[in-house]
């Protein structure tokens, strides 16, 4: 069946998606990989973790069709990797979705660097 949701509708998508991330006790989080993502969001990766960086709690905004989470968080990175593709999890663990890093996406302040310096979020904004 096709159709086209209203604002009000995409508004209360979005604000569901908003008290997942910030659900399960704990902030949200990013866990920002290199290599490929897996095929299906959630799949188990064998890529390795380059960063996790703990969001805010609330950790963004709704507004009409638009979620923006918290700009300029950061996060220490383990490995020394190029970021490609990222999880965001909530506070409990339970993986919501997996994106893409860059232009079109997680938008960061680096996506390569050494183990120990920071990756901070310049854009994360999600529209329906």
């Amino acid at each position: 069946m096709s159709f086209y949701p209203t604002l009000a509708w995409k508004s209360a998508r979005l604000a569901a998606t908003l008290a997942a991330i910030d659900g399960g006790g704990s902030p949200g989080e990013f866990w920002l990989y290199s290599g490929q993502w897996p095929a299906t969001p959630g799949d188990v990766t064998v890529e390795a973790l380059q960063v996790v960086i703990v969001l805010p709690n609330p950790s963004g905004t709704v507004s009409g069709s638009t979620l923006t989470l918290e700009p300029n968080v950061q996060g220490a990175r383990i490995g020394g990797g190029q970021i490609t593709w990222g999880r965001l999890v909530n506070g409990a663990g339970l993986v919501l979705l997996d994106f893409i890093a860059g232009p079109g996406g997680l938008v960061l302040d680096s996506y390569v660097g050494a183990p120990g310096s920071l990756v901070r979020i310049k854009s994360a904004v999600f529209s329906e």
